[in-house]
């Protein structure tokens, strides 16, 4: 079995649930808390983990009892880690979660570099790898992946984020871009929010394959690669309790199932179905559904 390679952030999600969002200058208690593994590439490891698929983690990791925590939740799992450590406080987020309308707002400290890519990529067979999930949260290891991809001519999944500067200048050179629709309002100066507008605006050459553009439970829309036509994909309903860390799930998921020769309308529709699934718990609590992740593998793997 080819693997999933995942490149990127790893942190630890400190989640407060409110029942609404606080105002500036104010007292408001906490309904709960808990903790949950994230960042995209390390969560999308977790997510091809949990679907029975091969996976190896290319992340930075700091120090103390944060980076224990996170080593301690990854033993868990069967993927296969290639971290640089570091002596700097591991890197987590402080998230607010807003029961009244699902929204998160995000608060992070840390956030360690890999200083040296080249070595962690050294360790791996190439041959080994039948796709690569990278977000774009570390400037050397971005570049390092790209680089890697197009040398071994291995596709390459992107996950935009919301928006560094040394994102827009690679997108040529990934097969398949993921971008929230916030990032391409960034880029156009827009607040529009037409998911086929954004696409037909912003450069024809992001993408070798496709340029997706994502808004959470409105779905999302994508173009091929050298088309006009502009396709649409459809989130699958779920109540949403908690929305943190989705779009890492769908990238995760997405990146699987065109490992398992899934279409790309499959394939949207496949990571669109495991992260409704994820946003109807908190946390990573939906990992521990061994039927719905059972079917999820079945389906995934049969292909």
């Amino acid at each position: 079995m080819k693997k999933i390679l995942c490149v990127g952030m790893l942190t630890m999600d400190n989640l407060l649930l409110v029942e609404s969002y606080p105002k500036e200058d104010t007292a408001q208690p906490v309904k709960d808390s808990y903790q949950a593994l994230g960042g995209s590439a390390a969560k999308s490891a977790v997510v091809a983990d949990a679907l029975g698929q091969s996976a190896i983690l290319i992340a930075a990791l700091g120090s103390g009892d944060t980076a224990q925590n996170l080593l301690d939740d990854l033993s868990q799992t069967q993927i296969d880690l290639r971290l640089e450590r570091n002596e700097a406080p591991a890197s987590q987020s402080t998230i607010i979660l807003n029961e009244l309308n699902s929204s998160r707002t995000i608060l992070w400290t840390g956030g360690e570099k890999v200083q040296s890519p080249q070595p962690l990529f050294d360790e791996i067979n190439p041959e080994e790898i039948g796709i690569i999930m990278l977000d774009a949260t570390d400037p050397k290891l971005f570049t390092a992946t790209i680089e890697y991809a197009n040398e071994h001519q291995i596709p390459l999944v992107l996950d935009t984020g919301s928006g560094r500067p040394w994102v827009a200048d690679a997108l040529p050179q990934a097969d398949y871009v993921i971008a929230p629709a916030k990032y391409l309002q960034k880029f156009l100066y827009t607040k529009k929010d037409n998911m086929k507008e954004l696409l037909q605006q912003v450069p024809t050459d992001w993408g070798r394959q496709i340029l997706a553009v994502s808004n959470g439970s409105h779905g999302g829309a994508y173009r091929v690669t050298g088309e006009e036509r502009i396709r649409r994909w459809s989130a699958h309903p779920a109540k949403a309790v908690d929305t943190n860390g989705a779009g890492d799930v769908f990238h995760g998921a997405f990146a699987c199932a065109l490992l398992n020769d899934f279409t790309v309308p499959e394939a949207l529709d496949y990571a669109s179905e495991v992260a409704a699934l994820s946003i109807s718990t908190y946390g990573n609590e939906w990992l521990a559904d061994q039927r719905a992740l059972a079917e999820l593998s079945d389906r995934l793997l049969a292909k």
